[in-house]
């Protein structure tokens, strides 16, 4: 949550994790309208080869927002999910961050508040 509690409104990264959990990277993604399912998973296969990523999650910030997942939201998870579900490399879920809280938004709007 500290990396996305500063940051304006609109911002997006996908966090990449070797083995371990281990952090290799923190890439931004395009930002608010320039965002949508198809450059999102442009922008994370570019980083997952350049980082060789075993896992990986996504997160954004809604500011001074609820938590509450927009139509958009829960559209790039389920995009990211059915992408990845045959792959080696494991979606872990998208944290959407306001303030210092936030949720962990998985498969078809699922939120739960830690991953599994």
């Amino acid at each position: 949550t500290m990396l996305m509690a500063g940051l304006g409104k609109g911002f997006a990264y996908g966090i990449m994790l070797g083995r371990g959990m281990k952090l290799l990277s923190v890439v931004p993604l395009k930002k608010n309208s320039r965002r949508n399912p198809e450059s999102v998973l442009t922008s994370l296969e570019c980083a997952i080869a350049s980082s060789g990523a075993k896992s990986f999650i996504i997160t954004h910030n809604h500011y001074n927002n609820p938590l509450t997942p927009s139509p958009e939201d829960i559209l790039t998870t389920n995009v990211i999910t059915e992408h990845f579900r045959n792959s080696p490399v494991k979606f872990l879920g998208h944290y959407i961050v306001s303030g210092f809280d936030y949720i962990l938004l998985t498969e078809n709007g699922k939120i739960s508040r830690e991953y599994e």
